[in-house]
C-alpha cells in the first residue's frame, strides 16, 4: 500500500500538528483536488472519547499485497477502551497523523491524484492555529485490470477422508483482487448519485420556477385589480364632488332668487305705498272728482293690479291709445256681462215628482 501511494508535503502537515499540539482542540481535513471547490472530509477532536478509535496502541499489521483500500477499519468497526488517565499530547499527535493519512487514502479510490488541506483550530474554533496541505498520487492508476489465475481442480478424493481438499486461489504476485472492480462500482455509484442529485435539483428548480410564476401572476392580477379599484374610487369621489358642487350652487342660486324676490316685493310694496300717498296728496291738492277717487281706491286695494301697472312692459302698452281703447272695451264688455247676470230672472223651480 505504501509503495502504491506517494505523499508530497505530508511531513509539513505532521510538523504543524506537532508544533501546535498543546493548543489544538480539533483539526479538519478538506479535499482541494478541485481548486474551485473545497469538500470537508472529516474532523478529529482531541478528546478521549471522540479520538478513542485512533488513540489505542494498535500495531499496524503488515498488509498483504492484495489488500484493498476498503480493508482500513472504520471508526465504528472497533471498540476502543477510553482511558481514565489524562492523554499525553504526543499520543494525540500520533493519532492525528494516522487519521490524516488514512482519511486521505480512503478518498483516493478511483483517483489518480488528490490535493488535501489540514486546518488546525483552538478551543471552540475561535482561533485558527495554522494550516498545511499535501498531495497524494496513485502510482498504479493507469495499470491494466488484474486478472485472476485459473483455479486448480482436485484430481482425486481420498476414501473416508475427514474432509475434502480445498481449492486454492492463486493470484500472481503483485496483482490486486477486486481493486478495479471496486473502482468501477464506486464510479458507477457516484455517477448514478450525481444523476439523481441533478434530477432532484432540476425538479426543485422547476418547482421553484412554477411557484415564482404563480406568485408573479397573482401579484400582477392583484396590482391590476388594485389599479382598477383606485380608478373606480377616483371616479366615485369625482362624481360625489361634482354632485356636492352642483348642490351648493343650486342652494346658493335659490337663496339668491329668494332674496331677489323678497327685495322686489318690498320695493313694490314701498312703491305702492308711496304711489297711494302721492295719489292722495294729488287728489287733496287738485280736488279729484268722486269717480276718480273711487277708481284710485279700487286700484290701491289690489296689489296685483298695481304690480301689473308698475310692469315696464304694461306701461309701454299703455302708451298706445289703441291698446287703451281695447282695454276699455274689454272692461266695458265685462261690466255688461256682469250686469246681465244680475238682471236675469231666477231660474224656475224644478218640478216636484207626482205623488203616487
Amino acid at each position: 500500500m505504501s509503495e502504491r501511494y506517494t505523499f508530497e508535503g505530508l511531513e509539513s502537515v505532521f510538523d504543524a500538528i506537532r508544533e501546535h499540539a498543546e493548543d489544538i482542540h480539533y483539526l479538519t481535513l478538506y479535499d482541494r483536488t478541485d481548486s474551485y471547490n473545497e469538500d470537508t472530509l472529516g474532523r478529529m477532536v482531541f478528546d478521549p472519547q471522540r479520538a478513542a478509535p485512533w488513540l489505542g496502541a494498535r500495531p499496524k499489521p503488515e498488509e498483504p499485497d492484495d489488500a484493498g483500500l476498503f480493508d482500513i477499519p472504520l471508526e465504528d468497526e472497533e471498540e476502543e477502551v477510553i482511558p481514565d488517565e489524562p492523554i499525553d499530547p504526543d499520543r494525540y499527535v500520533e493519532a492525528a497523523c494516522t487519521w490524516v493519512r488514512e482519511m486521505a487514502l480512503r478518498n483516493m479510490v478511483g483517483e489518480e491524484w488528490g490535493r488535501f488541506r489540514v486546518r488546525l483550530y483552538g478551543a471552540k474554533g475561535y482561533q485558527k492555529l495554522g494550516s498545511a496541505r499535501f498531495t497524494v498520487r496513485d502510482t498504479r492508476h493507469n495499470e491494466p485490470e488484474a486478472t485472476l489465475a485459473p483455479v486448480e481442480t482436485p484430481t482425486a478424493l481420498v476414501p473416508k477422508a475427514p474432509s475434502l481438499p480445498q481449492a486454492t486461489l492463486r493470484v500472481p504476485e503483485g496483482a490486486e483482487l477486486f481493486d478495479q472492480r471496486e473502482r468501477e462500482v464506486m464510479l458507477q455509484g457516484m455517477q448514478k448519485l450525481g444523476d439523481l442529485y441533478a434530477q432532484y435539483g432540476q425538479r426543485m428548480l422547476d418547482a421553484a420556477g412554477q411557484i415564482q410564476d404563480i406568485n408573479t401572476s397573482n401579484l400582477t392580477q392583484v396590482n391590476r385589480q388594485l389599479s382598477d379599484s383606485r380608478e373606480q374610487v377616483d371616479q366615485l369621489v369625482a362624481a360625489i364632488l361634482e354632485f356636492r358642487v352642483a348642490q351648493v350652487d343650486g342652494e346658493q342660486q335659490r337663496e339668491a332668487d329668494a332674496r331677489q324676490d323678497q327685495a322686489r316685493s318690498e320695493l313694490a310694496r314701498e312703491a305702492l305705498q308711496q304711489l297711494g300717498e302721492a295719489a292722495r296728496a294729488v287728489v287733496v291738492a287738485q280736488g279729484m272728482p268722486p269717480q276718480m277717487k273711487e277708481v284710485m281706491v279700487a286700484l290701491s286695494s289690489s296689489p296685483e293690479l298695481l304690480a301689473a301697472l308698475q310692469d315696464p312692459d304694461v306701461r309701454a302698452l299703455m302708451q298706445d291709445r289703441q291698446n287703451l281703447s281695447a282695454l276699455a272695451q274689454m272692461l266695458h264688455a265685462a261690466g255688461q256681462q256682469a250686469r246681465a247676470q244680475r238682471q236675469a230672472p231666477p231660474p224656475p223651480p224644478a218640478p216636484q215628482p207626482a205623488a203616487e
